[in-house]
Order: C-alpha cells, then sequence, then structure tokens
C-alpha cells in the first residue's frame, strides 16, 4: 500500500536497502519524477529530515561540504541504485570534516523533500565495515524516528579481514589482511590469541607475515577438556592494538552457519569434546569447544532419513509434553461435548452469505466487505505457508470488497519473517514470549501455565507439528473460533481444518486449504480430514493432481474443491531482475532429507571440479540434529568452501537475484513457492519432477528444467548444462519470467474472491 501525496503521487520512498555484491549497498527508490539523491548532514540525530540546525540546505546544491551527491536518476517510478560503500563512506567523511566518530545524514531529492522509509526497509541489513583514508569506519542505512530514511557514518575497531580458512592435519591455517590499522614495522609487535569469553584466558597463536598478508595457524588440539562450552575469540594484537579476525568483503546473509573446517574430535581418559571453528553471528571468527562428554561422537547422518514430520516442518525438533493428566481428561471431555453441539448446530444452520455480515434490522441493503479469516499456526515461522498465506493477506487487503483478519494460534519468537500489509489486522492467540516475560500470578497464572505446559487435545496427533499445540492454545483456539461470528475461516493446516470443522458458528463459512500433497499424510490422518472435509463449504489444493484425489470422495458432501496456487509476494517495482553472471547456485528450503538438502550437496559434488569458482548457497532453516548431518555430508564431500548452508533470510527475493541457477531437489513438493519465486526473479530452475507441485509449474526445457525424482547424476547433469550455457539459462528464465505471472498476488487474489462468491447462497 503505497502512501500517496495530496498529488495523487506516490511520496520520495526508500523500498528497501540490501547488501550487495562485495561492499555493494543497493538501494531500491520509488520517485515521483527524476531527480539527484543527497545525503545531507543532520544535526539531530531524532529530529525531522529536513537538516535542523544545518543552514543553507534548502538546496541541497548549496549545501557544500555539508551534502553529497550520490546518485542522478533519470527516469521517474522504482528504481534501483548500486552504490559502492568505500566511495560513499569517503565523501561522507568529507563532509563531516574528517570526523568520523559519528554522523548522520538524511536521505533526500534534490529539491530537498527527504525519503520516507517503508517499514523494515533496512530490517535485514547491518552496519557495512568499510576502511576510509586507513581508518575503520561503518555506514548503516536505518530510518529515523520521524520515518524517514538516514545513513549513519561511525567509527568502528580495526579488524582482520579473513581471506581463506584451510584444515591441515589439526592446524586450521587462517590467512587475511588488516584493515583500519597499520602493519607493525617490527614483526614481533604483532603477536596473536585465542581469548577465552568467559575468563579472558589466552591460548598464543603462532603469526607470521607474508609481505601485507597475515597468517595465523591455530591449532584445534590446544583448547582443553572443560565441563562447560568454551568460546575463544581469534585476536591479533597488534603493537598493542588488539584485532578480532573477522569476514565482512562478502554478501552472504548468516554466515554463522558456514562449514570452514572439518571439527577436531578429541578423546582422554575416556571424555570426549569436539573443537570447531566458525563464524560468529556478526562475522567475527570464533573457536568453539564443546563440554566433555563421556559418549564418543554418534554417526552424524544417524537422523538423517525422511518422517513423518518432516513433509510440513518449520525447523524445529519435536518434543512432546507430558504431564497434567487429569487436567486434559476434564479439558478433553468438555471440548468433546462442546464439539458435539457445535457439530449438530452447524450441520442444520443455513449458510450465511459470502460477506460475512448480516443484513441491518430495518431490511435495509449494505455493501460490506468479503470477511476473511486467516488461520495460521504460527505466523512466526520461516516456511513456505507462512509466506503463501502472508502474500494473499496483502494481495486481498489490496482490494476494495475484501477485509482481512491473520490469527497466528501461537508463537514463539518475535521476529517475523514474512511482511504483513498495515491494511491487515494480526493477532496471536498464545504468545509465548509474553507469557515468558509477563507471567501472570494467582490462580489465574497457575491455570495459565498448567494449560500451557499440557499437549494438545484437539490437535490430532498425527498433524506434523502437533506437537507445537497445548491445551492454552486449544482453549484460546476453541474461544477464538467461537467468537468469529460472520465472515469466512480459512485454514492452512491439518490440525487447523480438524479443529474449524468441529467448533466453526453456525453461518460462517469455513474454507479448508491444503498446502501438503493429500497422499503424505499418514492414513489416520487422511480419514479425519476427509471426514473434516465433508463438513466445510470448500476445500483449496495447490494442484489439480489433489484436486482429482478429492472431488469424487466430497462430491455427495456437496463440498467445493477448487485449485488455487499459492500467490506471489508483492514486491515494490518488482524483484531486482538476476543478471545470471554471478557463479551462484541457490536453494531456498529447510535443511531436511524431504527437500532434498542431501540430494543436491552430492549433485553439485559431482560437477565443483569442473567447475571451479562456482558456489551453491542453501537458505533454509533446521533443527540442529539435520544441520549437523548437512555439514557432514559437505565435508566428506571436501565442500566446506564451496557449499554455504545459511539461514532463512525475510528478503530471498534479494539472494536470489545474487544467482545465476536455483535447484529445487526436494522428495516431495506441495506446489513450490521457491520455483514461482524464482521465476519471477528471472532465474532458472532445476528441479526434480517429485510428487506434486513441480511439474504443475514448470514445462521442462520451456521455463525450467525436470529431472527424474532422486536421481542425482540427471540432477548434476541438469546443473551442468546451465552452468555451461549462458544462452539456455537466459532463455529459460525469460520464459519463466512469463510463467510467474498467473500467480501473480491480484490474480489468486481474484480467484480466492470469485470462490467465496461462488458459495454464496441463492437468493
Amino acid at each position: 500500500m503505497n502512501r500517496r501525496a495530496g498529488d495523487g503521487r506516490a511520496p520520495p520512498r526508500l523500498v528497501w536497502a540490501h547488501r550487495g555484491a562485495g561492499t555493494d549497498l543497493w538501494l531500491r527508490l520509488e520517485l515521483p519524477e527524476p531527480t539527484t539523491l543527497w545525503a545531507r548532514r543532520i544535526a539531530d540525530p531524532d529530529g525531522p529530515g529536513s537538516s535542523a540546525g544545518v543552514p543553507g540546505l534548502d538546496d541541497p546544491a548549496t549545501a557544500g561540504a555539508s551534502a553529497v551527491l550520490l546518485s542522478e536518476v533519470a527516469v521517474a517510478g522504482f528504481q534501483e541504485l548500486h552504490l559502492a560503500v568505500p566511495e560513499v563512506a569517503a565523501a561522507l567523511r568529507r563532509a563531516t570534516g574528517g570526523d568520523t566518530a559519528e554522523a548522520r545524514f538524511a536521505l533526500v531529492t534534490g529539491d530537498g523533500i527527504p525519503l520516507h522509509a517503508d517499514r523494515d526497509a533496512a530490517a535485514a541489513l547491518r552496519a557495512i565495515p568499510v576502511v576510509v583514508d586507513g581508518a575503520a569506519a561503518s555506514v548503516e542505512v536505518r530510518a529515523g524516528r520521524d520515518g524517514t530514511a538516514r545513513l549513519r557514518l561511525a567509527r568502528r575497531a580495526p579488524w582482520l579481514e579473513i581471506a581463506a580458512v584451510r584444515r591441515d592435519g589439526q592446524v586450521v591455517v587462517v590467512t587475511g589482511h588488516l584493515r583500519g590499522v597499520p602493519l607493525p614495522h617490527e614483526p614481533h609487535r604483532l603477536t596473536a590469541a585465542l581469548v577465552d569469553r568467559d575468563d579472558g584466558d589466552r591460548l598464543p597463536v603462532p603469526v607470521e607475515l607474508h609481505g601485507e598478508e597475515v597468517r595465523l595457524r591455530i591449532d584445534l588440539a590446544a583448547p582443553p577438556a572443560s565441563a562447560s562450552v568454551h568460546h575463544r575469540n581469534v585476536v591479533v594484537d597488534v603493537a598493542g592494538t588488539p584485532v578480532r579476525a573477522a569476514a565482512f568483503a562478502d554478501d552472504l546473509v548468516g554466515k554463522h552457519r558456514l562449514v570452514l573446517t572439518d571439527p577436531w574430535e578429541a578423546e582422554d581418559a575416556g571424555r570426549w569434546w569436539t573443537t570447531t571453528v566458525r563464524y560468529t553471528d556478526h562475522d567475527h571468527l570464533v573457536v568453539t569447544t564443546t563440554a566433555a562428554r563421556d559418549q564418543p561422537p554418534g554417526d552424524p547422518l544417524a537422523t538423517w532419513e525422511v518422517e513423518h514430520g518432516d513433509l510440513d516442518g518449520d525447523g524445529t525438533t519435536a518434543t512432546r509434553r507430558r504431564g497434567q493428566p487429569v487436567l486434559r481428561a476434564v479439558l478433553r471431555a468438555a471440548l468433546g461435548l462442546l464439539a458435539w453441539w457445535a457439530g449438530r448446530a452447524r450441520r442444520r444452520a443455513p449458510a450465511a452469505p459470502a460477506s460475512g455480515v448480516p443484513p441491518p434490522a430495518d431490511g435495509a441493503a449494505v455493501a460490506v466487505p468479503h470477511r476473511v479469516h486467516l488461520l495460521l499456526a504460527n505466523l512466526h515461522a520461516a516456511g513456505g505457508t507462512v509466506r503463501a498465506t502472508a502474500n494473499l493477506a496483502n494481495a486481498l487487503a489490496d482490494r476494495a470488497d475484501s477485509e482481512v483478519h491473520l490469527v497466528s494460534v501461537y508463537r514463539l519468537v518475535r521476529r517475523r519473517y514474512v511482511t504483513v500489509v498495515p491494511e491487515v489486522r494480526t493477532r496471536v492467540l498464545v504468545d509465548a514470549p509474553a507469557l515468558d516475560e509477563q507471567a501472570r500470578r494467582g490462580p489465574i497464572g497457575w491455570l495459565q501455565r498448567r494449560l500451557h505446559a499440557a499437549p494438545s487435545v484437539l490437535i490430532p496427533a498425527d498433524d506434523p507439528r502437533a506437537y507445537r499445540f497445548s491445551l492454552l492454545s486449544d482453549v484460546q483456539l476453541v474461544r477464538w473460533l467461537r467468537g468469529v461470528r460472520c465472515g469466512t475461516i480459512v485454514t492452512t493446516r491439518a490440525g487447523l481444518s480438524v479443529t474449524a470443522a468441529r467448533f466453526a458458528r453456525p453461518g460462517v463459512r469455513v474454507v479448508a486449504q491444503q498446502h501438503v500433497p493429500f497422499e503424505t499424510q499418514t492414513p489416520a490422518l487422511q480419514t479425519e480430514l476427509m471426514d473434516s472435509y465433508r463438513r466445510v463449504d470448500a476445500v483449496c489444493v495447490l494442484t489439480e493432481a489433489d484436486a482429482a484425489l478429492l472431488r469424487a470422495p466430497l462430491a455427495a458432501a456437496g463440498t467445493t474443491v477448487r485449485v488455487l496456487p499459492n500467490p506471489l509476494e508483492e514486491v515494490p517495482g518488482g524483484p531486482p531482475p538476476a543478471p545470471l553472471t554471478a557463479r551462484t547456485i541457490i536453494c531456498g528450503g529447510r535443511i531436511s532429507p524431504v527437500k532434498g538438502t542431501d540430494l543436491l550437496i552430492a549433485a553439485f559434488a559431482r560437477l565443483a571440479e569442473h567447475h571451479p569458482g562456482w558456489e551453491l548457497r542453501i537458505h533454509g532453516s533446521a533443527r540442529a540434529d539435520r544441520l549437523a548431518a548437512a555439514q557432514h555430508l559437505v565435508r566428506t564431500h571436501g565442500l566446506h568452501d564451496r557449499v554455504r548452508l545459511l539461514p532463512p533470510t525475510p528478503r530471498f527475493d534479494l539472494e536470489l537475484a545474487k544467482a545465476s541457477v536455483c535447484a529445487v531437489p526436494s522428495r516431495h513438493e506441495a506446489f513450490g513457492m521457491v520455483i514461482i519465486e524464482a521465476l519471477q526473479a528471472g532465474v532458472p530452475v532445476v528441479a526434480f519432477d517429485c510428487p506434486v507441485g513441480p511439474a504443475e509449474i514448470l514445462t521442462d526445457g520451456r521455463d525450467g528444467l525436470l529431472v527424474l525424482p532422486q536421481d542425482v547424476d540427471a540432477f548434476a547433469r541438469a546443473l551442468d548444462r546451465l552452468l555451461q550455457d549462458a544462452e539456455l539459462r537466459h532463455g529459460l528464465a525469460a520464459a519463466g519470467h512469463r510463467r510467474a505471472a498467473d500467480f501473480s498476488p491480484a490474480a489468486v487474489a481474484d480467484a480466492f474472491v470469485t470462490l467465496l462468491r461462488g458459495l454464496e447462497p441463492a437468493p
């Protein structure tokens, strides 16, 4: 939703800021007319973007050293700028007269109008380190309190920029260059150590100088066994100045997951411990030693097998709650009685109009939008279902005939991976962080804690995420369902569909969305789902294959079955186009067997030697054991410097722009959000022709490449074709971009509203 000026034009705004290649800064702007972009120094960091305290800035061109010209924009509308951070930082430093302790600048157009910063415009962007005139500094994009876009230039500590990490036996060799601090003239004034974060204990590390290159030799056997975990920072002392080793000059998001070298497994007197070299969340190098244990290390691949819970996971470990048997029995009986009564009432009650709002008492006609309640398990998780539901909510909210509510049964963390426009009304029924921080006292608090600790009695046990629900979520979910008196409830997973079919009020429509292939559910859950589908108004599936399975069994019940694909996200100005020149293969999806992470690593291993310089980036959530298994596979193939296991990112479209090929190696795929996102970004796709989604999106050889399921050699050959043939990459990308139009948010929202209108009762 764009804010509009009085003349109907959109005001100048910063849509997003993102880390590009190396130290590039990518900016997406929306400008009402051609103009110039300036960084204008402001005296009050929390004041308005009108450069309070700086004279003569009504015209930035007359501001002298107080304003910096960043770019000239010759075309109105959405524009994408690539700025080299070192050049920008140098110009900003000159504007401060050399004072880089901290300076803030407003981003303004040539006529002095500040850019408004969209919400979360720079949410995933940290400060970018840079060296200006030999001094270490950082540049950061952020939004001011008044909502305007800002640049912040600040001093920062010097660092050792890592160029390479390799293991030689029990020694890890780290090479790099000092940034922001000069090399000492006397080599003996350069020392290094592993510094324990807890007690400051120092383990010396040999350091050598090769020209301007600094080389450290870290002995993984040096850290001793301990009863607790120890993290040791890698620190170089340069003539009395401590400098941490880090790696900033790249475009990786979430470097803390990278596999750097094989871990060192140590044993002494029947105790085992592991030492690893890794990056922290802030890109510093750290050596971590686990607590000593009585058991030898197990097989890291022991848990790498497809489980039922993998088919619809959120990357977390399944641990079922226990306890509260009496409370569970009482609540189960009470909810069962309510479900029996609600089910009888729902079966015999006529449906309300699709708008969900009864007419006024006097019978006068009134125009009311469609009221849609989208029900998710967890809005604050990373995954295709969450992205698709948020995209549908935003698209419906953009229509004049729809009112949208987005309800999350629970949330476990505050971070959200999707963007929801302000017009969508959001609600969380069980907010775990708030429960922990604001625990209630007295009988109500005691009961709340007991309910939250006990497992659900409503969500079917075979729902892969049943363990995440509780008695407290049962109570809150039933209260919410009974509180919805009009409109349409749209469920997004099996357990919610079953529960809504039992408890939704008479006259409230229920549309069950199925986001996983029906045949991948257990037989018991299939039976329960089919019974629930007979009591809802419509079932929406993602593919024609699933629709064919459901139409005949549900025909007698009168349940409508429709194919409703997942919509793309509405990216302002469109996603950044991928130039298809980067030597990067990208994959998006949780790190698990069902998503074929192991198959992709094996396929890349077959071609890596023939394509030096190419790397594989896999973005996805992961259980700890599954991540460890994937890291083991990477090390086994000797690909620790070529395969990047990275966490999910809220702006996957921006990561796609840095790639030339998208790999989708899933063993099962309900639809394939990553496929259509890659098509939208103009990145060619290679996918297994697995059940059931990819073949309904891609046509082999026209807008993508499909290969036989789980055929690693065929997948490697398909990747090899694209890596060698730039013309083929561009041809598939162009056809794929045209195919992506079928999944636009507006098109899917239109189809959904058409479904609602078709469910309206005859007058």
